[in-house]
């Protein structure tokens, strides 16, 4: 839905504590669809990031698959630290065997090889999670109060196809760096019957308006 948003207003002020804040606002033609998001930087470089999202229309859409946004840093960032469900890759619908714990891992453990190539990694249920480089700098995002997250050297338009087959894991191209999804909810997996069915309703993003925010701090 993101990749032909359109501008429609970009502001930047001070709030009363000496904050900056800048805000964009977006309109996402592909589901009509307005995106604003917020950015209020204290003085001591932490971030606090706020999302809205509103359809024109909710009942002329389907469910939707993701409600986040991505983020990408540079390379040589690929130390994963994180407080949420693990170790392994977990979803809404997946996440019994999950337990909830502070985990340390990387961005070449998190490559899941599936056959067919196909997002994977999720995490749900985190408080924060940390990304570094070897000397321990990076950044830390703090849910308020949960998120879900990848960290993957893929986005989610390289692991894309337009017909099951088409891609294979091995035919798509590993970047150099973390593409980290920021999600307030991804919906189910399904495959109850190991193949095809549908999530139940419960593990659905019914389309209506959402909001959600974060923060981000540095790690020196």
């Amino acid at each position: 839905a993101s990749q032909k948003r359109e501008v429609k207003a970009f502001d930047v002020s001070k709030d009363k504590a000496g904050q900056a804040v800048v805000k964009i606002e977006f309109y996402l033609p592909a589901v009509e669809a307005t995106y604003a998001i917020t950015y209020t930087v204290a003085r001591d470089g932490v971030i606090r990031v706020d999302n809205e999202f509103k359809p024109q229309n909710p009942e002329k859409l389907p469910e939707i698959p993701r409600v986040g946004l991505l983020l990408a840093m540079p390379e040589g960032f690929e130390n994963i630290d994180y407080y949420g469900r693990g170790p392994h890759e977990n979803y809404c619908d997946r996440q019994t065997s999950a337990f909830a714990g502070i985990y340390k891992t990387t961005m070449a453990e998190q490559i899941i090889p599936y056959v067919c190539a196909q997002e994977f990694g999720q995490r749900t249920a985190t408080r924060w999670l940390i990304i570094s480089n070897k000397e321990g700098r990076g950044l830390k995002l703090s849910g308020l109060p949960l998120f879900e997250f990848s960290a993957v050297p893929y986005t989610p338009e390289d692991l894309t196809q337009n017909w099951r087959g088409e891609k294979h894991f091995i035919d798509v191209p590993r970047r150099n760096n973390l593409c980290i999804s920021i999600d307030l909810a991804q919906m189910g997996v399904g495959g109850d019957d190991s193949w095809g069915a549908r999530p139940h309703p419960q593990y659905l993003i019914t389309p209506q308006a959402y909001s959600w925010s974060f923060i981000i701090e540095p790690v020196k």
